[in-house]
């Protein structure tokens, strides 16, 4: 049998690594030499807090957690460091007890704290090549008393001024890192040279390196790979757009086969203008573990990696508290989900679950080249060419109609968890099922709060939808925010369909309307009720832009404004909606559809501290005789950003309706070809009117005018001023910073009252 690329690399690297290893002499940084220092300043910074000063003293963990008023969102984090008093000698953990040592008192050790200055320029002196670690270590560890309750953002004391200054010396410098960064550019130019060797058909290589931050990695692979310029595409990605902006000004001019473009490893890259089986390497140093889920990140990587393509990591696969203690502190250092995974209070995972895990994904071929000395390796994987989508999305990313699990076959299955004996009820299945799809999990817990799996109340509407279609019944949106786990909605419905007493009333399906209605002139229907409502309100005088529903997306990358300003036309043609204008007939409110509707982008090009005058002037009052209801802009902040906002008037659009329409947009911009709607809004407007002179909807109506025969009572809130007689659309906005402390207790309350933050507040 031939040899495949991957296993040609893996013998090259054999031999490549033992000529590297015996003949690199430079002086390696052993973090062991400030272990001691390093534990010293956690010592004095729980001191600070005001815990274990004494000798003897048990404190429960919760308890001592709240003596240090340490925000939940650092409860990990907390474990982590007690773990490392712990080893250092300086506490004792008995089950769920923390016992301080004699250590703590001991005078040489009181002595020492007092010296920390000191100590720290002897340490400098005496290991120069540690000393970025130092500095980093004190900067970080001497804000732990501000950033773990709540009072500083931990992002501000490791990137201060949103400068990379503090830990680039650590990354650009770290031995452990170059040795694998140099393995993998090694990796790369071997990859390059056996491609363009055997039967180069001239299409450019694509190479995506991910989160590629401030280059450590990037520097070595681009000086090993120059030769091959001409025949590469190398895309220089990261989520954070000031590390964008750090490595186009680095290597923007000297690489012209560069791209630098924003990607977000939590999201589907191809909503985000990336290409599905478009790479033939993609790279990640130190990148990977700090996304919530592995095995999901995993899925969208490999979507957008051709068969056979290489998966290149670089990763922790040890913990050293030189890492946690200066980046614990960072909200993504404990951002995952799958502690399964996961070592013991840190993101990393050990070479065998790398191992298990790309398996279980399907890629083949694995080479992990562990470094015994040091805390890092490398992994090589090679993709199998089978494709998952994402859970609520087709191939190509369109919402509604489900994953799947190999992308060919069967519709994925939401794998349901939080039983110890692994037994579900079938209705807990089948809402696990529902809400999985809908909010984009492969596997959710029955006992997790709706809202903490990222719900809202739009979304909430799709899965109540969506049940109700399965079950054939018609569920209220109150029922089911009573009931925001999955567990306790399996119980309902398990109840639900036990009582025969209570029917279910089964609506009829939204059906296409193909010819002219009986009593209206042609184009010309009936409006849906909210539709009557928001024409009315509209009217007022004073409503002005009250009723503009206005959405501004940053857009990374060239734009081509004549396909821009196309697809959005596209869109207008596609949707009946988005060329109706409203009117009155024969004393009635109803919605006339034009065959045409005249459209187009509006442009401009501001610096962004323009901004805001430019979209001021661009949202304007609506006539609502004219259509479209719909405008847009297109702002050039630069010759690769630009910003999109979307203008629409609330009678023909709201919250889910925008995501839609932006999901379509970028759809069509990226060329797609999206299947014709089944229905258009008149059709479910004619549907809503028919229900309406329905004889239950009329004995509905007669219950509810008897209930308010005499009055209909005034919501009376306790407010600042006199309600006016007349109302006003007189407001403002008020933008004020709140602790993560306080956002805490407020979610933990929302939570209690099964209501969401925004109903809290309101």
């Amino acid at each position: 049998r031939q040899e495949t690329v991957i296993e040609k690399i893996a013998h090259r690297l054999e031999e490549y690594s033992i000529f590297t290893e015996t003949g690199n002499d430079a002086p390696e940084a052993d973090l062991s030499q400030v272990e001691e220092y390093a534990l010293l300043l956690l010592l004095n910074a729980f001191h600070e807090m005001g815990a274990i000063r004494q000798a003897g003293v048990t404190c429960s963990r919760a308890g001592l957690l709240e003596a240090m008023k340490i925000i939940p969102k650092y409860e990990r984090f907390y474990d982590s460091l007690l773990d490392i008093l712990d080893r250092g000698g300086c506490i004792e953990i008995e089950g769920d007890n923390v016992v301080s040592t004699g250590k703590v008192e001991e005078p040489y050790i009181l002595e020492r704290i007092k010296n920390l200055d000191e100590m720290k320029i002897s340490l400098s002196q005496e290991y120069p090549q540690l000393v970025q670690y130092i500095n980093l270590l004190d900067v970080c560890i001497g804000s732990y008393k501000d950033v773990l309750t709540g009072k500083e953002l931990g992002t501000n004391i490791v990137f201060p001024n949103s400068s990379t200054e503090l830990i680039e010396s650590v990354y650009k410098d770290e031995k452990n890192s170059d040795n694998n960064n140099l393995l993998a550019a090694f990796c790369i130019e071997n990859y390059l040279q056996q491609r363009l060797d055997n039967k180069y058909n001239g299409e450019k290589l694509r190479i995506l390196e991910v989160g590629a931050g401030i280059g450590g990695t990037t520097t070595l692979v681009l000086d090993r790979i120059k030769n091959y310029s001409p025949h590469i595409e190398y895309y220089y990605t990261d989520l954070s757009a000031s590390f964008l902006v750090y490595g186009e000004n680095t290597y923007g001019k000297s690489h012209p086969f560069m791209v630098f473009k924003k990607l977000d490893l939590e999201k589907d890259a191809q909503m985000q203008g990336f290409e599905e089986e478009s790479f033939d390497i993609v790279l990640a140093a130190n990148v990977i573990h700090a996304t919530k889920n592995i095995r999901n990140t995993l899925k969208r990587v490999k979507r957008l990696m051709k068969t056979n393509g290489i998966f290149m990591m670089i990763e922790g696969t040890r913990v050293i508290d030189f890492s946690t203690l200066a980046f614990g502190m960072l909200d993504g250092w404990w951002l995952y989900e799958d502690e399964d995974l996961r070592l013991k209070n840190a993101p990393m995972l050990s070479t065998d679950n790398w191992r298990k895990v790309l398996t279980e994904k399907g890629f083949r071929r694995i080479i992990i080249k562990d470094n015994k000395k040091g805390y890092q390796s490398l992994i090589l994987a090679e993709s199998d060419g089978i494709v998952e989508v994402e859970a609520g999305k087709d191939r190509k990313g369109n919402t509604g109609t489900g994953g799947t699990a190999r992308e060919r076959k069967n519709r994925s299955e939401v794998l349901l968890k939080g039983r110890q004996n692994g037994i579900y009820t079938p209705n807990e299945m089948r809402v696990g099922q529902i809400w999985g799809e809908i909010l984009g999990f492969d596997e959710i817990n029955i006992f997790d709060n709706y809202y903490d799996l990222g719900g809202d109340s739009i979304i909430a509407m799709k899965i109540l939808n969506a049940i109700n279609k399965t079950y054939g019944v018609n569920i209220d949106i109150s029922e089911m925010m009573k009931r925001l786990t999955v567990v306790e909605f399996g119980a309902y419905m398990d109840g639900r369909l036990r009582d025969s007493e209570v029917p279910d009333v089964k609506l009829p399906d939204i059906e296409p309307v193909s010819k002219e209605l009986e009593g209206y002139p042609e184009g010309i229907y009936p409006v849906s009720f909210a539709q009557r409502r928001i024409f009315i309100l509209s009217q007022l005088d004073e409503a002005g832009t009250s009723y503009n529903v206005t959405e501004g997306l940053t857009v990374d990358g060239p734009v081509d404004f004549r396909r821009f300003e196309n697809s959005l036309r596209e869109l207008v043609n596609r949707h009946e909606i988005l060329r109706t204008s409203f009117e009155l007939y024969d004393g009635e409110i109803v919605q006339r559809i034009h065959k045409e509707a005249l459209f187009n982008l509006e442009y401009a090009e501001a610096e962004e501290n323009k901004i805001n005058d430019i979209v001021k002037s661009f949202v304007r009052p609506y006539d609502l005789k004219k259509p479209p209801m719909l405008r847009a802009l297109l702002v050039k902040l630069d010759s690769k950003r630009h910003l999109f906002v979307l203008d629409i008037h609330h009678i023909i659009t709201d919250g889910m309706t925008m995501n839609l329409l932006i999901e379509e947009f970028t759809a069509l911009y990226m060329g797609e070809n999206l299947p014709v709607p089944k229905i258009q809004y008149k059709d479910f407007s004619i549907w809503q009117k028919q229900q309406y002179e329905t004889e239950a909807m009329k004995e509905q109506e007669k219950y509810w005018m008897d209930v308010y025969s005499d009055s209909i009572p005034l919501l009376d809130m306790p407010l600042d001023y006199k309600r006016p007689d007349k109302r006003t659309f007189n407001g403002d906005r008020v933008i004020f910073n709140i602790s993560g402390d306080l956002t805490s207790r407020l979610n933990n309350l929302a939570r209690r009252n099964n209501t969401t933050l925004n109903n809290l507040f309101v």
